[in-house]
């Protein structure tokens, strides 16, 4: 389209320098001659600015040769509009081709902009999956060690448990014991001072022997309840309990 409007504006450019030309050569213009010199007086200058004119050859075609200088002038203006139409086409041409450069830059790096901004994306999405994993496996970890820290501590606590019940009980049958010997020997001591009484203090000694029994007996449940009841049957399992201290009660029992 550029080509085309420019050739039509040449084409327009030519006619109109023709058609002032040959208006030009019909009324403003008249020849002299002037010592051996073809001179081109102008009328409309009253004949005081010669123009020199190409020498006549009569070897020339018809209309060819012989232009007056306004003439060249016309065709070298007219040529240098040529090119300089020709260079700002070539320049326009030129930017578009920059431009098109340009915009395909323009693309590439929107292109690579995008690409960096999806792998940026993937990489926060793969870092947030793997800090999820993380977390979870933590969770899951502090959950197994809960589980483990409260079948440490029950385990503890049944232990200690039968090992103060143990003790409690063996305490008891060593006062027991203690006891009965020391009933036996008074037995002994007053049959020895009194043989007359003999039937009846061994009958009270039995008697007195039994009544001991039945208490220590009572003594010793109500102590063994007792023991029971501060250890607890309820008891809850708690976090919290420091399971060192358990292991001391423990030592300090089997001590």
């Amino acid at each position: 389209m550029k080509i085309k409007a420019f050739n039509l504006c040449f084409l327009c450019a030519l006619f109109l320098l023709s058609v002032v030309a040959t208006e030009t050569l019909k009324e403003g213009k008249q020849y002299t001659k002037e010592s051996k010199k073809n001179v081109l007086v102008d009328k409309f200058d009253g004949g005081r600015k010669p123009i020199d004119i190409e020498s006549f050859d009569q070897n020339k075609p018809v209309g060819a040769g012989n232009k007056t200088r306004e003439e060249r002038m016309m065709e070298k203006q007219a040529k240098q509009k040529e090119r300089e139409a020709k260079q700002k086409e070539r320049e326009a041409k030129q930017k578009e081709r920059e431009a098109k450069q340009k915009e395909k830059k323009l693309q590439q790096k929107r292109i690579a902009m995008q690409k960096k901004r999806k792998q940026k994306i993937q990489a926060l999405l793969k870092e947030a999956m793997e800090q999820e994993k993380i977390e979870k496996k933590k969770r899951e970890e502090a959950r197994k060690w809960e589980v483990r820290m409260l079948r440490i501590i029950n385990k503890f606590r049944e232990q200690l448990a039968r090992k103060k019940l143990k003790v409690s009980i063996a305490r008891e049958k060593a006062d027991a014991k203690q006891k009965e010997k020391e009933a036996k020997q008074k037995a002994k001591q007053e049959e020895k001072e009194a043989k007359q009484k003999a039937k009846q203090e061994e009958k009270e000694a039995k008697q007195k022997a039994k009544e001991i029994a039945r208490e220590e007996r009572e003594r010793e449940m109500g102590r063994i309840l007792g023991a029971m009841g501060a250890l607890g049957v309820d008891v809850k399992v708690k976090l919290w309990v420091n399971v060192r201290e358990i292991k001391s009660s423990l030592m300090n029992m089997e001590g």
